[in-house]
């Protein structure tokens, strides 16, 4: 693929994260880590609340999951409060819910392409269900 370049630092205003502040401090250190860490993985799991974010760290990491053509797994936030850009969405191989059954179910189907369909088994005792005048 085309060569991934680190996004540019932001410039400092006010009060930042501690995140963007060490972005700043490693910049291209920090996007080669980055790559390096993602090069080893199957997925990547982006949090649609960190979208955004000044820093652009995450739109790089989903950058540099495209060019290692690693599918990623967009997961909403929780409530499905956030409205996601559209390019992101065209990018996710799989965008589920706040769900910690949903989240691994769409990492293994889309790093390993498992089929997780699952069922839940729920004990119970009939002898809860006899109804007294039913006999």
């Amino acid at each position: 693929g085309e060569p991934v370049n680190a996004p540019p630092a932001p410039k400092p205003s006010g009060k930042l994260p501690r995140s963007i502040l060490l972005y700043m401090e490693l910049g291209e250190g920090l996007a080669s880590h980055t790559k390096e860490q993602i090069k080893l993985a199957e997925v990547v799991i982006v949090p649609a609340g960190m979208l955004g974010g000044g820093a652009g760290l995450v739109d790089f990491e989903i950058k540099v999951a495209q060019a290692f053509e690693l599918p990623i797994v967009l997961i909403q936030p929780f409530g499905g409060t956030m409205s996601i850009p559209k390019d992101v969405l065209e990018v996710a191989a799989e965008t589920v819910d706040w769900d910690e059954r949903l989240i691994v179910d769409a990492i293994r189907h889309t790093a390993r392409g498992e089929d997780t369909a699952r069922w839940d088994v729920i004990e119970f005792d009939m002898e809860d269900f006899k109804l007294d005048d039913c006999e």
